[in-house]
């Protein structure tokens, strides 16, 4: 059921949401609640960009299948933010601004050092 909540949400959005007098009600009755859509989102966002970066000179195919996933993943996120679940509650930049300026250099260095770990190997010699 993941995305679209439990029993007792499928059953207020097939069965109350359908019964209800105003569209304001069936609005409330339909839509899902959206506070830990976007952190959990995020991180599995991170997460893919990071072990990308890492891993793509051992494995240079990495790079397309992760640029599908995050394509995949805007359209998918896209729809739910706009179609499914009620707007997010405000937050401020903090996990952006951590991400930019801790997480991803983390990344460019274990892209570097997996670079130079990986192409320094002799093939055949010891």
């Amino acid at each position: 059921l993941g995305m679209h909540g439990g029993p007792d949400k499928l059953a207020s959005r097939h069965v109350v949401a359908r019964l209800a007098r105003t569209q304001a009600e069936m609005n409330a009755a339909y839509s899902l609640d959206a506070e830990l859509y976007l952190p959990f989102r995020y991180n599995l966002v991170l997460k893919v960009a990071l072990l990308a970066m890492a891993f793509s000179p051992a494995l240079p195919l990495l790079l397309p299948f992760a640029a599908l996933f995050l394509g995949l993943n805007y359209a998918v996120d896209r729809y739910n933010l706009l179609r499914v679940l009620k707007p997010p509650p405000r937050t401020s930049d903090l996990a952006v601004t951590t991400s930019v300026l801790y997480i991803l250099p983390i990344a460019c260095c274990l892209h570097i050092f997996y670079a130079l770990f990986f192409y320094s190997k002799q093939a055949g010699g010891g």
